[in-house]
């Protein structure tokens, strides 16, 4: 089971449950793969609304399952979001994991800057 303290989520896809955490490690490699810093990358995301790039979800995705799921590759992280109910079930549960992974200001609230991938901060 996740938890939602430690920035751990559970996400049921199909018969298998998966564990989403956004780490040091995943952003690492996740900025590899992009080549940008990842307020960069989540900023691209937040500004796309309608003009979503599905490859960016899925990179995020991807990036959410390294640390729990060794090996897993983007063409599977692309088929545990269809298994999971499709882009906007996941980019919600996406959006929760990458708030709770950004630091904490004084107010206990996130970064307060755009480190949320629902769009809205």
């Amino acid at each position: 089971m996740g938890n939602k303290v430690m920035g751990q989520f559970d996400l049921p896809a199909g018969a298998t449950t998966y564990k989403i955490e956004f780490t040091p490690n995943g952003w690492c490699e996740l900025e590899d793969v992009v080549g940008c810093g990842t307020m960069e990358f989540l900023k691209r995301l937040e500004e796309a609304e309608e003009k979503l790039n599905f490859r960016d979800v899925r990179l995020l995705m991807w990036a959410g399952l390294i640390e729990h799921h060794d090996g897993i590759t983007l063409k599977e992280a692309g088929r545990v979001i269809k298994d999971a109910g499709g882009l906007e079930v996941v980019f919600q549960k996406l959006g929760e994991a990458v708030k709770a992974s950004m630091p904490q200001g004084k107010d206990g609230g996130g970064d307060g800057g755009s480190g949320n991938a629902e769009g809205t901060s």
